[in-house]
């Protein structure tokens, strides 16, 4: 007995040795349907920091980058004294527009939202998934959170669909009873996102599935998410006609 539970024990340690960050950092919030897609990460209460620049936010179509050169660190609380939200970093898939946010940059343009410009391909706004990962390959079992997306057109994209099938194969995504993939991923309507609309995860645990997000039409750059106002009937959210965003102004001067 004591044996078997030796071999359980070291089963147990091995596997968890495998995905040290898994749950730690999360996708809280995607942008596909503007003129340039970001994404945004959100470190949980249970880590207390974690350095993400060496980890890739990324579709995997194409060539990607990590997320920047120099550390980039985020904390499970806010500390007051920092100018941004520290649990929060948003990504854009573009080229530098005033330089990465890196520890040692600071906030470069004053808004208060931790910025880093990762001139990766592009989100889809059709079918599509987003990964923080390891590495840039989805088969390679360096996955830390995933999330996929679609307008449920009755057709999966076949690129998107092994991504897909290798996030379900390490256990980071749940597959639907449907024989179509596009069934477990978050519905995005029929035209996908709008330059208002984001995904925006559910204050819920996170269940590696499509129920972890809901689209609204509410983008909170570096803050925390609005799923629901008051009066909202509950499921998607339909987009309002224009956009509601909360993104703080520059810093006044001294």
């Amino acid at each position: 007995m004591k044996g078997l539970i030796q071999t359980v024990t070291f089963l147990i340690l091995g596997t968890i040795a495998l995905s040290p960050l898994r749950g730690d950092i999360l996708l809280n919030e995607i942008s596909a349907g503007g003129s340039t897609d970001w994404i945004e990460l959100k470190l949980t209460p249970d880590t207390d920091s974690m350095d993400i620049s060496g980890l890739f936010v990324t579709m995997y179509y194409g060539t990607n980058r990590r997320i920047a050169d120099s550390p980039v660190t985020l904390y499970g609380r806010d500390i007051p004294d920092t100018p941004w939200d520290d649990r929060f970093a948003v990504i854009y898939f573009t080229s530098a527009q005033s330089g990465d946010e890196t520890d040692e940059a600071g906030d470069l343009n004053n808004n208060g939202i931790r910025e880093i410009y990762c001139d990766n391909y592009g989100l889809w706004n059709t079918d599509c998934s987003v990964s923080i990962d390891t590495d840039d390959d989805p088969a390679n079992n360096g996955i830390l959170d995933f999330a996929a997306f679609s307008n449920r057109d009755g057709s999966i994209n076949t690129t998107v669909a092994s991504y897909i099938s290798s996030a379900i194969k390490y256990g980071m995504w749940h597959e639907s009873l449907s024989s179509n993939l596009q069934d477990c991923c978050s519905y995005i309507g029929p035209d996908g996102m709008n330059s208002w609309s984001t995904l925006s995860r559910n204050d819920t645990a996170d269940t590696n599935s499509m129920d972890d997000f809901m689209l609204t039409p509410y983008a909170t750059p570096g803050k925390e998410n609005i799923i629901n106002t008051p009066g909202a009937r509950s499921g998607i959210l339909r987009p309002l006609k224009k956009r509601i965003l909360y993104k703080p102004g520059p810093a006044s001067a001294d």
